[in-house]
């Protein structure tokens, strides 16, 4: 299940992310679809970044924003309506 944050970021078509080594400070993040966490020391030493959202894996973001296998992104782009209140 998705929070509302990763829904309004996988939905967000305007959204840009960029590729982004994470720093190395001993703090983590954690990806807002997996839940990975991400960090210098890994397993995920870098992910896609936005300064709205935060933090998408690799996986995440090929899944989510490149492939769109949902198809949640193909449907907002032709004027559908998304979530159970839609019909």
């Amino acid at each position: 299940m998705w929070t509302p944050l990763a829904f309004d970021a996988v939905t967000n078509l305007t959204a840009t992310w960029a590729w982004t080594a994470y720093p190395d400070d001993g703090t983590d993040e954690h990806c807002l679809v997996t839940f990975r966490t991400i960090s210098a020391a890994g397993p995920e030493k870098g992910g896609y970044f936005n300064e709205e959202y935060g933090w998408l894996s690799q996986e995440a973001y090929s899944e989510c924003i490149v492939r769109d296998v949902y198809g949640i992104r193909s449907r907002i782009r032709t004027g559908a309506k998304l979530g159970h209140l839609s019909a």
